[in-house]
């Protein structure tokens, strides 16, 4: 699921910017994904 990669990805440290990238999303959706995983760990 993409909120367990992005776990991950923040997990190593690596900037919203990057993950974006990396997954090939839009940088806006992946920000409002790391907001909920913020708020339910």
């Amino acid at each position: 699921m993409l909120t367990e990669q992005i776990k991950k990805k923040l997990a190593k440290g690596k900037s919203l910017c990057q993950i974006a990238e990396e997954l090939e999303e839009e940088e806006e959706h992946v920000s409002r994904l790391i907001e909920k995983i913020k708020h339910r760990p």
